[in-house]
C-alpha cells in the first residue's frame, strides 16, 4: 500500500519542478529535459526585453557615440522610466 514518508513519489514531484532556491545543477537539470520550454522562455525573455534593452542603447548612443547634451532633469526622467521599464519586465 501507501507510505506516509513520500518516499519515490516526492521524489519524483520534486523534480518535476523547478527548485524554489538558487541550486545551479538543479536547475540545469531540469532545463536540459524541456529544450523546447527553455527556447519558449528564452523567446518570451527576449520579447518582453526588447523595448527596454532598445532604450538603454539608445541612452548610451545618446550619451558616448552622439554626445547629445542633456539636462539633469531629462536624465533623471530618463533613470525613471528605465527604472520602470525594467520593474516591468521583471514582474511579469
Amino acid at each position: 500500500p501507501f507510505s506516509s514518508g513520500g518516499g519515490a513519489m516526492a521524489a519524483a514531484d520534486e523534480s518535476d519542478s523547478l527548485p524554489l532556491v538558487y541550486d545551479p545543477e538543479k536547475i540545469a537539470d531540469y532545463w536540459s529535459i524541456r529544450p523546447t520550454s527553455l527556447l519558449t522562455r528564452i523567446s518570451q525573455l527576449t520579447t518582453l526585453s526588447g523595448a527596454f534593452l532598445s532604450g538603454l542603447v539608445g541612452d548610451l548612443l545618446n550619451d558616448e557615440v552622439w554626445k547629445k547634451p542633456i539636462s539633469a532633469q531629462e536624465r533623471e526622467q530618463r533613470e525613471v522610466k528605465r527604472a520602470a521599464q525594467l520593474r516591468q519586465l521583471l514582474t511579469r
